[in-house]
């Protein structure tokens, strides 16, 4: 009869969303821990999980902001500006599809702990760069750090826990990120702030010390838990299958759907890189800038956690599709106006259109993925989330020269208008959570 198998999680691959059917039907063994054997929600590691996803977000985003204006600080014009806010993608776009390989195959807590400390780093970097070329490289740094985090943490809340409340659960994790991107905002603007008062570079320090402290510390207690440190093997005792991008990309939806996450994605990117250059550009002060950042993401907090009522309501596709047009409509109108109170609406529409499409798009991800090709398939849509963030801001940045930085957002507009044009041509298939 032969030794008793481990009891540890199955999962059938002929299981997965259409598309995946194409592959032998091997039986994929996880290592048994409370949360491969259960709901992630489990043991309060989803909880830990949305509270890191909170840190990340917010570090990463306060960094950005403080890096913007650290760059026109030190002279940098507009094309400098999207420079460095394209190094933050420069190491991500080679490294994306291998480190989600590693991802399946070592497991994801690990990712967390490194990507926390890389995102500290850069985060040190930023603070203290005298210039352009080290201000680059800091957010290179943060950008690889940020990588690891989300590949990890994205693939954890796909695989694990049930099919049904993909959706929910994928809102959720992305209400904790938007509260880190509420709170970024205003802690990376009092960071500026204070500089220009005269106290230099020791409050950027702390914060953003015990920001990363806090990921890393949150990630290690998720490792210790998870115990996913050893390799994910396959009955025969192979590693799990190493499936092509390209392969990945033919799945049913999953170009269309990755054409929408760039489009969603470069849009929450590029304002932050370019609404203080626009602040700048108009006299609006910096305090006001970051406030108004501050609200996309708070409208995105309640977008994201009622992103399960609302595809009950709309649907999956048709709920992306509002969300592309809202914010097309949202970006179109920033250059008609500098009110801080008509700002302030455009900003709280961008939090709706941005925060609900994200989610969605992160669950159709997950729902087309076989579970042990699910980092694979996470890092690829990041991959092409981080091209764009490589080329766009050079691109909008050298445009926005002789036009003004009102042609970045007409040029945003344009880009997720178009995107949801092509949705409403060609559809995605309906069922996206299963």
């Amino acid at each position: 009869m032969g030794a008793p198998r481990d009891p540890g999680l199955r999962v059938r691959r002929g299981d997965a969303r259409a598309g995946c059917g194409r592959y032998p039907r091997r039986s994929v063994t996880a290592p048994a821990s409370p949360l491969s054997s259960a709901p992630l929600e489990r043991r309060s590691a989803f909880p830990a999980l949305v509270i890191n996803a909170t840190f990340v977000n917010g570090l990463v985003v306060a960094v950005r902001l403080v890096a913007s204006y650290r760059a026109l600080s030190l002279d940098a014009d507009t094309l400098g500006l999207g420079i460095v806010a394209a190094a933050f993608a420069l190491l991500s776009v080679i490294s994306a599809v291998p480190m989600g390989r590693l991802v399946d195959r070592f497991g994801e807590p690990v990712f967390l702990v490194a990507g926390g400390v890389l995102m500290g780093v850069g985060a040190m970097f930023t603070v203290t760069a005298e210039t352009i070329p080290l201000l680059a490289a800091s957010q290179a740094a943060l950008g690889l750090g940020q990588l690891a985090a989300v590949v990890a943490s994205q693939t954890l809340v796909g695989r694990k826990g049930d099919r049904k409340t993909r959706s929910a659960r994928f809102g959720l994790y992305a209400a904790g990120a938007a509260i880190g991107q509420l709170v970024g905002p205003l802690v990376g603007a009092g960071i500026v702030t204070a500089a220009i008062a005269g106290s230099g570079t020791t409050p950027g320090i702390i914060i953003f010390g015990l920001a990363s402290a806090v990921a890393v510390a949150l990630a290690l207690w998720l490792l210790h838990v998870e115990d996913a440190r050893a390799p994910r093997e396959l009955e025969g005792g192979g590693l799990s299958t190493r499936v092509p991008a390209m392969t990945i990309l033919r799945w049913p939806g999953m170009g269309r759907t990755m054409t929408a996450s760039l489009s969603i994605n470069l849009g929450v990117d590029t304002l932050v890189v370019f609404l203080p250059a626009y602040g700048e550009a108009n006299g609006i002060p910096v305090g006001v800038i970051g406030a108004l950042l501050a609200l996309r993401s708070l409208v995105a907090i309640g977008a994201r956690v009622l992103t399960g009522r609302l595809v009950a309501w709309l649907g999956e596709a048709n709920a992306l599709l509002f969300a592309l047009f809202l914010a097309a409509i949202a970006f179109a109108t920033i250059p008609l106006t500098t009110n801080t109170v008509v700002l302030g609406a455009q900003m709280a529409l961008l939090g709706l259109g941005l925060g609900l499409g994200q989610p969605l798009t992160l669950a159709w991800v997950a729902a087309t993925s076989p579970p042990d090709a699910m980092g694979t398939a996470v890092a690829v849509r990041i991959t092409g989330n981080r091209m764009a963030q490589l080329v766009a801001p050079v691109i909008l940045g050298a445009m926005a020269g002789p036009v003004g930085v009102a042609a970045v957002f007409l040029a945003l507009a344009a880009m997720l208008g178009g995107t949801g044009g092509m949705l409403v041509r060609w559809p995605l298939p309906r069922d996206m959570t299963g």
